[in-house]
């Protein structure tokens, strides 16, 4: 492993050193951009809104699958459901808290 001080930026055990900002990140690949701008030409918002529109009237038909795909777009995963728990009961012990 390089030594910090020869530029590359890492400490002794790989990690970035102190006022290293880890760099740009990945740029984003022209392939992903391309299937982006694919999908939604192909399924521009007001079809997307029909689209949802017919889930939800399945849903409320009692499509049990139209329910699972509504729910995937609208609940909250686990995680998160937890987090917000979390905040609510800091804000209960501690109403004065900005959480």
């Amino acid at each position: 492993m390089k030594d910090p001080d020869k530029g590359n930026g890492r400490t002794k055990t790989g990690k970035f050193a102190p006022g290293n900002d880890g760099g740009p990140g990945r740029p984003p690949r022209a392939t992903e951009h391309e299937y982006l701008n694919t999908l939604f030409n192909a399924c521009p918002l007001e079809t997307w809104q029909a689209i949802c529109e017919k889930a939800t009237a399945a849903a409320q038909a009692g499509d049990k699958d139209a329910r699972k795909f509504l729910s995937s777009y609208l609940l909250p995963t686990v995680p998160e459901r937890e987090q917000a728990r979390t905040r609510e009961r800091q804000a209960e012990e501690n109403p004065f808290s900005f959480v």
